[in-house]
């Protein structure tokens, strides 16, 4: 269960620089530098932008459940874990 949760955040934050990459490409008339990475999510491709955020926020869940379940659970992961999934 361990490496499958290990691969799942990993695959899912993957997935969510994918989508902001892609939005690059796909939104050239956004200059990156001048605009925030909301302004993404309007438009004609605002669901690619949608995918990221629920990806990144998915992949800080999993990475929090990860840390507070770990076997060797020292007293800071536990204040850690939360504080990820509150990401």
């Amino acid at each position: 269960m361990r490496t499958a949760a290990h691969v799942t955040t990993i695959a899912l934050l993957l997935a969510s620089v994918g989508c902001v990459l892609g939005l690059h490409v796909l939104r050239s008339d956004l200059d990156p530098i001048a605009h925030r990475l909301s302004e993404y999510a309007s438009g004609p491709f605002g669901w690619l932008m949608t995918t990221a955020f629920f990806a990144m926020g998915l992949a800080l869940m999993t990475l929090a459940f990860q840390v507070g379940t770990s076997a060797n659970s020292a007293r800071i992961q536990r204040v850690v874990a939360p504080l990820i999934a509150l990401a």
